[in-house]
């Protein structure tokens, strides 16, 4: 005997969650395609370049020019003003023309931070911004796959797993193509956390609402896979329900969190991802509603059911049995089945 819940049987799909499943990548800056490095259908990671430009912006080159001019100022001020303030120590030199320089000193130090984070804004690194500061000007820069810094992404890094995984699935430039700040090269997609929707009617919302409450575990099966080459699929939990009701199916949506499994291969130097699960996939969803089980003499107590395979039960007509092994022979045994669907049969204790 064991505890069971009827459920009730909803279908659903795998869908994107919005907000982290699609990411639109821009340029910040005008400049021209010269290299195209990650095609559609390949698997790239945080910080893997996707696209070289070169650079056409007069802005940029003005900034840059601006930030090594100031570079090289503030040196030969730091050096006047320690030189200025030797001579005050030794009463050679007021003191006003020390705070002059001092101030001058500040100027340009809030000028140097202002050119730099210009530069960060438009999309150029530490390291390119250092060598600007010494003098070279920047005449490429590579558009990298940006990192999506969230609790839930985080922790799985933390723990050991697979990095954040983007799939390129849209070009939107060709190779010598000139481009405009805000223009969308590509679009990725991160298959790593996905939501499966559920779509129920209003009358089945109360149940659902307690199964959210209750954090209830629900079995989803998953159309078109074969649960071998994978493993079994743990149970789901209801992340939110939806407050809006469809006016054309009369339905409401509901979702669960989907963490995917991807299985990796080696072809051209290179490893792609094959996922598990993909938006459009078919589920199925088991949702618990209601504990099932018989009362005893005193009505207080509920009594256990048993929960058996479908193929334990056989049927004869009205009646229903069982077969019970005893040494070399079966014993037919009458059962009242209290619950059954394509997978379970539930029989009174």
């Amino acid at each position: 005997p064991e505890p069971y819940k009827r459920k009730m049987l909803i279908p659903g799909i795998v869908v994107d969650r919005p907000g982290e499943s699609d990411r639109i990548v821009t340029s910040k800056i005008s400049g021209v395609i010269k290299e195209i490095h990650a095609k559609p259908g390949q698997t790239v990671k945080a910080g893997e370049p996707l696209f070289r430009l070169q650079l056409v912006s007069e802005l940029l080159q003005s900034i840059q020019l601006e930030l090594a001019r100031s570079s090289r100022e503030i040196e030969f001020a730091i050096t006047k003003r320690d030189r200025i303030a030797d001579l005050v120590k030794q009463g050679t030199q007021a003191g006003a023309t020390l705070l002059e320089e001092e101030n001058q000193v500040k100027r340009l130090t809030t000028q140097i931070q202002s050119f730099k984070r210009q530069l960060q804004v438009l999309g150029l690194s530490s390291e390119q911004i250092g060598l600007i500061e010494k003098g070279e000007v920047i005449t490429e820069l590579d558009v990298v796959v940006k990192d999506a810094p969230s609790k839930r992404a985080a922790s799985s890094n933390e723990s050991g797993k697979l990095p954040q995984l983007f799939e390129v699935q849209e070009l939107k430039v060709s190779l010598g193509e000139q481009i405009q700040a805000g223009q969308t090269l590509c679009l990725l997609a991160n298959h790593q956390s996905l939501f499966v929707e559920g779509r129920a009617f209003k009358s089945e919302a109360d149940a659902l609402a307690k199964a959210t409450e209750k954090k209830e575990p629900i079995r989803a099966e998953f159309a078109d896979e074969n649960p071998t080459s994978w493993g079994s699929q743990a149970p789901l939990v209801i992340h939110h329900l939806s407050n809006q009701v469809d006016p054309t199916t009369r339905t409401f949506g509901f979702y669960l969190s989907l963490e995917n499994q991807p299985k990796t291969f080696e072809q051209d130097g290179r490893t792609h991802f094959i996922w598990r699960y993909r938006p459009g996939q078919r589920v199925r969803l088991w949702v618990p509603i209601e504990e099932i089980g018989t009362a005893d003499k005193s009505g207080k107590k509920i009594v256990l059911p048993f929960v058996l395979s479908a193929g334990a039960v056989v049927r004869e007509g009205p009646e229903a049995f069982v077969f019970i092994q005893s040494g070399d022979i079966f014993i037919r045994k009458p059962v009242r089945v209290l619950y059954e669907d394509r997978n379970e049969v539930v029989i009174a204790n």
